[in-house]
């Protein structure tokens, strides 16, 4: 069987933001730390409202060999015009251009265990290296992710000479899924979710030391007072299939909602990503109670580095 995969992540884009203030204007806005970026490395992180709330997830990359202070965001296709219009607002005389990228260029997820035998890359998470015409680079959340690449649109011809095979968005969302990845607005809600309870805390999305950035208070107070009461988690579904959106239950009670859904990979089980309260999780883990969408059976299925988060989390709060 192909250990090395290649899905084209059609519903994702790039955003260039260039020029002499571009790294200062974007350390005030994300919350990562733009300086992880050096153009040997990529990161991962969000960009929120004054409120701490979720507007768009993105990865943060510098081309080896071009001016530090020009930066690529890699995001969702279909926000990217929002994304250049709210950062617009923050530039006021800050010397940089923001601009969408061509649609000659392409994000592809590059996945499996053998995903990077066939380049130079190092091992840290982030590591990042120029291949097939583009920027390849591991992805910083988890290291059973895989890779990343912003590439020419021809670039598949040769990912697909050096081995990997094509497999269906499906098959990513499994992957992803079953490791409690979010995709961008897919699975968290613009303007309402929570970056602590959406994984970014786990997920290398949030530094703790780079200073202050737009939301930055009521993240860190959800951190430091272990305030998160509500968590983004795997889950198997065992019956007919929920819509997003939908309602989870524990007996007659409100517990969660459903966001996005891995279906039709062949002998795999239905996995989906949910929004849920930790203490009817609690309950589910230890078997006092099931949890329910419509007709269907939602099965916790946790990553250990999610369990471990929550583990933590509880012994802070106790």
């Amino acid at each position: 069987m192909a250990e090395k995969y290649l899905t084209h992540l059609a519903w994702r884009g790039a955003v260039s933001v260039s020029g002499p203030d571009s790294r200062s204007l974007l350390q005030g806005l994300l919350t990562q730390d733009v300086a992880l970026a050096d153009g040997r490395h990529a990161c991962w992180g969000g960009f929120l409202t004054p409120q701490g709330r979720f507007l768009h997830d993105l990865f943060i990359l510098q081309a080896p060999g071009l001016d530090s202070d020009a930066l690529l965001l890699e995001v969702e296709r279909e926000r990217t015009d929002d994304l250049v219009q709210r950062l617009s607002r923050y530039r006021l005389r800050a010397r940089c251009q923001i601009t969408g990228l061509p649609d000659a260029w392409q994000v592809l997820a590059l996945w499996g265990e053998e995903s990077a035998t066939t380049l130079p890359l190092a091992s840290e998470p982030g590591a990042l290296v120029e291949a097939h015409g583009g920027l390849v680079w591991r992805d910083p959340r988890h290291p059973v992710m895989g890779l990343r690449a912003l590439v020419p649109t021809g670039a598949t011809d040769s990912l697909t000479a050096a081995g990997f095979v094509t497999a269906p968005a499906a098959a990513w969302d499994a992957h992803r899924i079953a490791l409690g990845v979010p995709d961008g607005s897919r699975d968290l809600e613009a303007e309402r979710s929570l970056p602590m309870e959406s994984g970014f805390d786990g997920l290398n999305g949030i530094s703790w030391t780079k200073g202050c950035y737009v939301g930055q208070e009521l993240t860190a107070r959800m951190h430091y007072r272990a305030l998160v009461k509500r968590r983004l988690i795997p889950v198997r579904i065992d019956g007919p299939l929920p819509r997003t959106g939908a309602t989870i239950r524990a007996g007659e009670a409100e517990i969660g909602d459903m966001r996005s859904v891995a279906n039709g990979v062949k002998d795999s089980p239905t996995l989906a990503l949910a929004h849920v309260r930790l203490d009817a999780l609690k309950e589910t883990l230890t078997g006092k109670q099931d949890l329910w969408c419509g007709e269907a059976r939602i099965t916790p299925v946790l990553p250990d580095w999610l369990r471990q988060q929550i583990d933590a989390l509880e012994s802070r709060s106790t």
